[in-house]
């Protein structure tokens, strides 16, 4: 059933199908500038030696369509068929393009003007190209015209695909008519259980049901239920004309992979509602989480929403701090310089391997052209030493590529807790473990550092608390206010490069508080995951033995 079946007398978004026709077409000529260029770097590639089936195409495709998402964006474009047509034209260009540019320079410069010779250009190219393995040898090249056109076929539907996807998915961004600006998407999470309450809420016209919902604390979980609105600039400006606020809900399993990604979009998971449009009693509702629709409904509003019918709460009365460290003294020891200068000593081991191999490469050449023992000494005491520095760099490298970075992190976040007249853990104490807290949202991500704070945790055993002292925050939960504990893991990558890390998850979920840490301890990366395991279970079941029997989580949940 889709959702218009389903919201029976509602409105979604429609494009109109407009667009500023002189403006798109100006924006278009850069991408249409750029994608002969692609053409012609990609024929250089193929001259040269460079072109690898598929890797290449995409690469050269991604300028192109980027900005035909820029035209399609500053041209106003509406019309889905139009911008995938700007799409489909620019990628045609770029991939004819490139068999234009290698019949100029096989057939001569006459053939400039022929463009009728393109079609007989490209079966001669079919029937002549050959494919080679990367790092083999010409004899290991094969030629055969089938294996031609289906790799043109590949390829050509590639560049096509991503050239009329890009045009697509943007001209159907929602458009304030009545402003005529596009509109800018905002997000919220909830709880993943709140999303059958949330469609019975907008199904039965319930406010008062969507407004306790969204009176709860933000959910700053994997998975959750995204809501998103769409909203016109102009809201946020507070000038807004009657301007339409659209509602989309998705429930996602996995972040996007790149940070700031719209996770409505981009995120993995279940799209449950796209782009219905809110109605004023909706937009009250919604206005806890979304503070620019005030604008529309006015704070009074808002404020009567949240009384009329608040949502139930959990109350209890153990002493539960949760507080950000001093601005004096918070963010002191994770600085953006020591993450660039942990990246570049995580780097150290595999700059060190590569040294000894090309040391190892040079004492080769010595002994080659010297038959002297001083010179043989030489190079064979290069030879240890290259040995060495492979074999340690490797071995590193594989087992805790950033060892090195870590010891000197600790050291720092002792000496800094040290300065603190007011501190959770005592930085001598023995028993405190040096742990990162990892959000779930950063898990898998491609990020320099992805960590939210990183401090030292104590399990107090007599007191049944967990402790912890960071660079940024510090929190004392007794272990009876945890609404949940678990060991879980995540995946990164299969096979023989598989890293699996293991997370200690505490929350506390009620209707006034939602607090999650997931807690990693500061072990280091790497393929040794058998030790990571084996640590990361003994501080479960040290916090485990300190909590009631319910409420926990005594195998991995695996994450992917």
């Amino acid at each position: 059933m889709n959702q218009r079946q389903s919201f029976p007398g509602r409105v979604f978004y429609r494009a109109s199908g407009g667009v500023r026709l002189g403006l798109f077409l100006l924006w278009l000529l850069p991408a249409i500038a750029t994608a002969a260029l692609m053409a012609l770097l990609l024929f250089w590639l193929f001259l040269n030696g460079y072109y690898y089936l598929i890797v290449m195409p995409v690469l050269v495709s991604l300028p192109v369509a980027g900005l035909i998402r820029l035209a399609v964006g500053k041209g106003h474009c509406r019309n889905w068929l139009l911008g995938g047509l700007a799409g489909l034209c620019a990628a045609a260009l770029l991939y004819l393009g490139y068999f234009y540019c290698g019949m100029v320079y096989h057939w001569g410069p006459r053939a400039m003007s022929r463009p009728d010779l393109l079609p007989a250009y490209i079966k001669a190219r079919m029937k002549s190209d050959v494919v080679r393995d990367v790092g083999g040898s010409k004899e290991s090249a094969t030629r055969s015209t089938g294996m031609n056109w289906l790799m043109f076929g590949f390829d050509s539907s590639i560049i096509m695909l991503v050239g009329v996807f890009t045009g697509v998915q943007r001209s159907r961004k929602p458009y304030c008519e009545i402003c005529k600006r596009w509109m800018m998407r905002h997000v919220t999470s909830l709880s993943p259980k709140a999303s059958a309450a949330v469609l019975n809420a907008l199904q039965t016209g319930s406010s008062h049901e969507l407004a306790a919902l969204c009176a709860a604390p933000v959910y700053s979980s994997i998975p959750y239920l995204g809501v998103g609105i769409d909203l016109c600039p102009s809201v946020q400006e507070g000038g807004s004309r009657g301007c339409p606020v659209y509602l989309s809900a998705k429930q996602v399993i996995q972040s996007p992979n790149v940070a700031k990604a719209d996770p409505i979009d981009q995120a993995r998971g279940k799209m449950l509602l796209r782009t219905l449009q809110a109605t004023s009693a909706e937009m009250v509702a919604l206005a806890p989480r979304f503070k620019m629709l005030e604008n529309i409904t006015g704070a009074s509003a808002f404020r009567s929403s949240v009384t009329e019918k608040p949502a139930p709460t959990v109350q209890h009365d153990l002493p539960v701090e949760i507080s950000a460290v001093e601005p004096e003294y918070a963010g002191k020891v994770v600085s953006r310089a020591m993450i660039w200068g942990g990246t570049i000593l995580t780097l150290a081991p595999l700059l060190t391997f590569f040294a000894g191999l090309g040391l190892m490469l040079w004492a080769t050449t010595i002994l080659e052209v010297t038959a002297t023992p001083h010179g043989k000494f030489i190079a064979f005491g290069m030879l240890g030493v290259a040995t060495v520095f492979m074999i340690g760099g490797l071995t590193v490298g594989l087992k805790n590529p950033s060892f090195l970075a870590n010891r000197i992190l600790k050291k720092r976040l002792r000496r800094e807790l040290a300065l603190r007249p007011k501190r959770m853990v005592n930085p001598d104490n023995p028993n405190a473990l040096h742990v990162e807290i990892v959000p779930k949202a950063n898990w898998g991500k491609l990020m320099l550092y992805s960590a939210s704070d990183i401090g030292l945790l104590l399990l107090d055993q007599v007191g049944r608390e967990v402790l912890f002292e960071g660079d940024r925050q510090r929190f004392r939960v007794p272990v009876d206010a945890l609404t949940y504990s678990g060991l879980e893991t995540f995946v990164l990558h299969q096979g023989h490069t598989k890293i699996t890390y293991y997370y200690v998850v505490l929350r506390i979920e009620s209707a006034t508080l939602f607090w999650e840490a997931p807690i990693r301890l500061q072990t280091g990366s790497g393929l040794g995951s058998k030790k990571r395991k084996k640590e990361m279970t003994l501080l479960f079941d040290r916090i485990r033995q300190m909590r009631p029997a319910d409420n926990q989580v005594r195998t991995p949940l695996a994450t992917n």
